[in-house]
């Protein structure tokens, strides 16, 4: 199935707003996406990667580095579980010892 390109077109302009930093994941989903939709019969992945990627983009736009913040405290809350799962308290353990965080 061709891809349409009013839809390749709105995925450059997301691509357009969002910061260099997320721009390779943006273009590594978006080239999995677009090659799944060629063989398929739909559009319905396309549709969802646009719709996570425009809210990337607004979230980005309202609070500047936010998804990264975002996925540092998830890291660090997997380190923290993960400790805390077999027994080991965060804050005596160096090795779940939380990324740095960036602002």
């Amino acid at each position: 199935m061709d891809v349409p390109s009013d839809m390749l077109a709105r995925l450059d302009e997301i691509r357009a707003t969002l910061p260099l930093s997320l721009r390779y994941e943006f273009d590594r989903e978006r080239d999995i996406v677009v090659a799944e939709t060629r063989s398929a019969s739909s559009h319905v992945s396309l549709s969802v990667l646009m719709a996570k990627w425009q809210g990337v983009a607004e979230a980005e736009a309202r609070e500047p580095g936010i998804s990264h913040r975002v996925l540092a405290e998830v890291v660090e809350l997997v380190a923290m579980d993960g400790a805390a799962a077999e027994g080991r308290s965060p804050q005596e353990d160096p090795t779940c010892e939380p990324p740095a965080r960036r602002m």
